[in-house]
């Protein structure tokens, strides 16, 4: 029932397109591999390639169109609300258990509703997390190797959160060791299946980018945000750039019930750090009514865990989105502090206030997505890869259509078009992202657009703003790579049109001596001079 319901509520997001940027960079990742190309021999990407080859298998099999990957991610929410039902009755109660699941279903999918590699990797880690909590209340060599196969599955699929995962569950096993109840379980036999479960994928995956000469450079490209990365997404812990802002002024009214709104959002940033604190308390031996029996063992590993995937979070990017990629395992903490057995008093007394606050104030959070994608998406446009409705008809897309066939080039950043218009990208790089791509990335792409020149170039005119709204620790000197690309692109092309596609405003620039193109049905649009 839990896995139906979350399935049939996700429905109404399954066309909407927003053109959130992470989603682009994962689509057309696949769709040049199903092209034959390789990833990191061909193109460049900081992603571990779990996802990208999960997708191209799908569109190999099913279709390759957005749809494809949406239905996928549908069936892995469905399939997380039922391990959070699975996982919090252990021991919670029932009710406890499907109050998690469906503060589980209500913010975390909806808040991103699109293909993201983000997912996958929470899904597997997951998984992981479940086979350990099967291994520890019965061990078996199968549910210790599927603890291995999984958790070398997640680091393929994200590599900050694998790390995080493992992290966890090895902390977790030297406490566990230490303990008669679990001493006896953790014999060679199981470590040698967990072991075996985590090399198989990882070695069939260094076997498989060796023999197409990419081995050197996917470690090049997974290790490389450990130099670029932080340098621009240093961002404060729970940051949110997707709200509207709290008003300061009106009457008190309306700032109760904006803050009402909001607040379940400040209450996802809690629920992992009441995990930790769980963890803390049981290696400490501070907690004063200590559970016992398994109980002891199951709160000691998913809180280990927590702890391990939050800090995955806290050491690279540590906004609300990445927090709330994670939410899933961390709503587990929901069930422990609203139905656990044998509580005490004051939980005995906060438990239904808590619940009815979730009940209540997760739903009217929750319903504003439902809104949204049942009402903020009237227009259906048709794409390269399937009919998608948007808040508006997207007019670069409609002039794209009406360019002679060969490559774009999108800068800085949202390969979304690439894969929608169904054209090339003439470079290596999905994205170009000032503060975190290098000069030497900038140059490269230079040469590949000398040597492969695109029939159009989008120019993000507003790119500047968005960059300082989302990326606030972005460094001012980030920009030199950047400017030397912009002055050769202003060389080789003219402006011909400015689009705005909120939130932001495209310049689009053909090569010099090509006519422009009327943006028809758009008469401001044809402003050659632009803002």
């Amino acid at each position: 029932m839990v896995f139906a319901g979350t399935a049939l509520a996700y429905i109404p997001f399954l066309r909407c397109e927003a053109f959130w940027p992470d989603e682009g960079i994962l689509l057309q990742g696949a769709q040049r591999i199903l092209h034959g190309q390789v990833l990191y021999r061909d193109f460049f990407s900081f992603y571990t390639p779990g996802s990208y080859y999960g997708l191209a298998l799908l569109f190999r099999l099913f279709g390759d169109s957005v749809f494809t990957g949406r239905v996928v991610l549908l069936l892995e929410g469905a399939a997380m609300a039922v391990l959070t039902y699975l996982l919090a009755r252990r021991v919670a109660a029932r009710w406890a258990a499907l109050l998690a699941a469906y503060a589980m279903a209500l913010l975390t999918l909806p808040f991103e509703f699109i293909t993201l590699h983000n997912w996958d990797s929470t899904l597997l880690a997951y998984l992981a997390l479940y086979a350990a909590v099967l291994w520890l209340e019965r061990p078996h060599w199968i549910s210790a190797g599927a603890v291995g196969f999984f958790a070398a599955l997640t680091c393929l699929d994200e590599q900050s959160k694998g790390a995080g995962l493992v992290l966890g569950l090895a902390a977790a096993a030297v406490w566990l060791v230490r303990r008669p109840p679990w001493r006896a379980q953790l014999r060679p036999r199981q470590g040698w299946a967990i072991a075996a479960g985590f090399a198989l994928p990882a070695l069939a995956t260094a076997a498989y980018f060796a023999s197409q000469g990419a081995l050197g450079a996917m470690i090049a490209d997974v290790l490389w945000p450990l130099r670029h990365y932080l340098a621009a997404n240093s961002l404060p812990y729970g940051y949110m750039f997707f709200h509207a802002p709290i008003p300061s002024t009106g009457s008190w009214l309306a700032k109760v019930e904006a803050w009402l709104w909001f607040s379940p959002h400040l209450a996802i940033l809690l629920l992992p750090w009441i995990g930790v604190g769980v963890a803390a308390a049981l290696w400490l031996g501070l907690r004063p009514h200590r559970p016992s029996g398994p109980a002891r063992g199951y709160y000691l590993l998913v809180g280990t865990v927590m702890a391990g995937l939050l800090l995955s979070v806290v050491l690279t990017r540590q906004d609300y989105g990445h927090v709330a990629y994670l939410t899933p395992i961390f709503v587990l903490t929901l069930a422990w502090i609203t139905g656990r057995r044998n509580p005490g008093p004051a939980a005995r007394a906060a438990a239904p206030v808590i619940a009815v606050y979730v009940l209540l104030f997760f739903t009217v959070a929750g319903v504003h997505y439902w809104a949204r994608a049942l009402g903020g998406f009237p227009a259906t446009v048709a794409t390269a890869h399937g009919r998608l409705r948007m808040a508006v008809p997207d007019p670069v897309l409609a002039y794209l259509r009406r360019l002679p066939p060969g490559p774009i080039f999108v800068y800085p950043y949202l390969p979304d078009y690439y894969y929608l218009s169904g054209r090339a990208n003439p470079t290596r790089f999905a994205w170009l992202q000032w503060g975190q791509n290098s000069p030497r990335q900038f140059a490269a792409a230079r040469a590949e657009l000398a040597a492969t020149p695109p029939v159009a170039v989008l120019f993000d005119l507003g790119a500047i703003q968005w960059e300082a709204k989302n990326f606030p620790g972005m460094p001012v000197n980030s920009f030199s790579g950047a400017r030397r690309l912009e002055a050769y692109l202003l060389r080789r092309f003219h402006h011909c049109a400015t689009m705005p596609a909120p939130p932001q405003l495209w310049a689009v620039l053909l090569p010099r001596g090509v006519p422009c193109l009327p943006a028809v049905g758009w008469p401001w649009l044809n402003d050659r001079h632009g803002p």
